[in-house]
């Protein structure tokens, strides 16, 4: 991985820059698509999940999921018994 430079002609580190910015709006993206999935909670809803191959799944974002299907079985199991 590069390093920046700082004695370094800036026209030289454009492409560090590029990189890291296209790495920080991807993370950015992971951390709001975790936000959407938490408000994912219905059968119909998680339909439209992103996949394992998506670029924007993270692990963060598996964690959320399964933490919905968790509450999305509780309230089930609990309409189910009332």
């Amino acid at each position: 991985m590069p390093t920046f430079d700082p004695d370094a002609n800036p026209k030289d580190e454009a492409p560090l820059i590029d990189d890291k910015d296209r790495e920080i709006e991807t993370l950015r993206i992971q951390l709001a698509a975790c936000g959407v999935c938490a408000r994912q909670n219905t059968e119909s809803t998680i339909k439209d999940r992103l996949t394992r191959d998506s670029p924007y799944w993270s692990a963060s974002y598996g964690d959320v999921c399964d933490a919905v299907d968790r509450e999305m079985i509780w309230r089930r199991r609990k309409l189910e018994g009332s």
